[in-house]
């Protein structure tokens, strides 16, 4: 993903391992400043794209998949914001019971992008 294809690569995934391009002291230093989840720069009007995946299991799960389109789009609005806010500090983090927080956080967004698009196809 890319904001324009002569935009220079800022990181590099090889596996599940982050690597950041460019020269020996500052591109250690753009390591550091990164959480263990984030990529790109981080500054301040940088385009944040957050993703998360759900693992649906058993009857309550099925009946969620088939309530969904295969896509949608429910942009980020009052109901939202606080929630997202709150993922994007906690992915930049890399404490004790990260997972456990983003684990959450991602049960919650998913509610709150359900019942948004909910109420736009009603």
């Amino acid at each position: 993903m890319a904001d324009d294809p002569s935009t220079r690569p800022q990181a590099v995934i090889h596996g599940s391992r982050k690597h950041v391009v460019g020269d020996g002291e500052a591109a250690a230093g753009a390591q550091r400043s990164l959480g263990p989840r984030t990529y790109g720069d981080g500054l301040p009007g940088a385009t944040i794209m957050l993703r998360g995946a759900c693992e649906l299991r058993g009857e309550a799960g099925v009946r969620l998949l088939g309530m969904l389109p295969p896509l949608a789009v429910v942009p980020a609005g009052p109901r939202t914001q606080a929630a997202l806010d709150l993922l994007a500090a906690e992915v930049a983090r890399d404490e004790p019971g990260q997972d456990a927080v983003l684990h959450r956080l991602l049960d919650l967004v998913l509610v709150l992008a359900s019942r948004a698009w909910r109420r736009r196809t009603r």
